[in-house]
C-alpha cells in the first residue's frame, strides 16, 4: 500500500497561525482559500487603484496583470498571484456591468460611493486600440473612418435575392401531400385485397376438407 508524502501548511483563523499536515493536493486547495479570504475592502480597493493607474498609461504593457499583483502585494503587503488579480477584476467588472445594467432599466442612479468608484475604473479608461478594418487582398488593415451623412461616391445597390412566393410554396406542397396520400391509399388497398383472397382461399380450403 503507497503512502502519498505529507507536507505541512501554515493557516491563519481569527488571528491565529497553526501548521497543517496534509497531502499537496489539500494544501494546494488550503493556500487556495488563504489568498481568497483575503479579498476584503481595503485589499479590493487597493487592487482597483492599482489596475485603474497601470491601465490608464499611454503605452500598452506586457505582463499587465503582474504588474498590477507585485503593486498591490507590495503596498498592502498581500501574496496574491497574477490570475487572481485578473479574476478578481474581471468578477468586479462584471458585477459592475450587470449593475448598469440594471440602473440604465430602472433609471436609478448608482447608490453607493463603490458605484461612482466602479465608475472610475471601468468606464474612465481610454481605449488606446484603434478599431482596425483588413482590407481584402492586401493582408494589411487600416484605421475605420468616422461615419458621415455625405459621401462623395455613390455606392451601387445591392442585387436582391428572389424569394419564393409563399403561396406557390404553399400549393408545391400540398400536391406533394396528395400525391402521397393517394399511394398511400393505394397501398393499403392492395394489402386489403390480397388480405381476402387469401381468407377466401383458405375458407374453400376448409370446405374441401369438411366434405371428406
Amino acid at each position: 500500500m503507497s503512502t502519498r508524502k505529507l507536507v505541512s501548511v501554515s493557516v491563519t483563523r481569527n488571528g491565529v497561525t497553526a501548521k497543517i499536515p496534509c497531502t499537496q493536493e489539500v494544501a494546494d486547495m488550503l493556500m487556495s482559500k488563504e489568498i481568497d479570504e483575503k479579498w476584503n475592502v481595503q485589499s479590493i480597493k487597493l487592487l482597483k487603484k492599482s489596475f485603474h493607474d497601470i491601465e490608464r498609461t499611454s503605452k500598452p504593457l506586457k505582463n499587465k496583470w503582474q504588474k498590477v499583483a507585485s503593486e498591490v502585494n507590495r503596498v498592502g503587503g498581500y501574496s496574491f498571484s497574477a490570475e487572481k488579480c485578473r479574476l478578481k477584476i474581471k468578477g468586479l467588472k462584471s458585477k459592475y456591468e450587470r449593475q448598469k445594467k440594471k440602473n440604465n432599466t430602472s433609471g436609478e442612479s448608482p447608490a453607493s460611493d463603490e458605484d461612482d468608484e466602479d465608475f472610475d475604473v471601468f468606464e474612465k479608461i481610454p481605449d488606446m486600440k484603434p478599431k482596425a478594418v483588413l482590407e481584402f487582398g492586401t493582408g494589411t488593415s487600416k484605421k475605420r473612418p468616422a461615419a458621415d451623412d455625405s459621401s462623395s461616391e455613390e455606392t451601387e445597390p445591392l442585387p436582391v435575392k428572389k424569394r419564393v412566393h409563399p403561396k406557390r410554396s404553399a400549393e408545391s406542397l400540398q400536391v406533394m401531400l396528395k400525391d402521397l396520400m393517394e399511394k398511400r391509399e393505394e397501398k393499403a388497398e392492395q394489402r386489403h385485397q390480397e388480405k381476402l383472397a387469401t381468407a377466401n382461399f383458405l375458407i374453400e380450403v376448409l370446405k374441401e376438407l369438411a366434405k371428406k
